[in-house]
């Protein structure tokens, strides 16, 4: 089987962070995917940053606008959560 055919049937989960003029895509480890209260898969953001050699001072200073939780499989992706960050009150 070739390894084009084998990492298409493999699921990937990517955190996306969009903010005024810049996208960042991290990897999110299949093992640190949990259920949430709701039934929702979902994964802590510390472990993200952590598996991706960042702190949230790092992310604080891109000053991102939304957080997408994106399942891939394929060439198909599914946003599972998206959350908008620039919130004022």
């Amino acid at each position: 089987m070739s390894e084009q055919v084998l990492d298409e049937a493999v699921d990937k989960y990517e955190m996306i962070f969009e903010g005024s003029n810049e996208k960042r895509t991290l990897t999110v480890c299949p093992e640190d995917l949990i259920e949430n209260a709701d039934g929702q898969l979902d994964c802590p953001l510390d472990y993200v940053l952590r598996r991706n050699q960042l702190a949230i001072s790092d992310l604080n200073a891109f000053s991102p606008e939304r957080a997408i939780f994106v399942h891939k499989k394929g060439e198909t992706s599914t946003i599972l959560n998206e959350i908008v960050l620039n919130v004022n009150f």
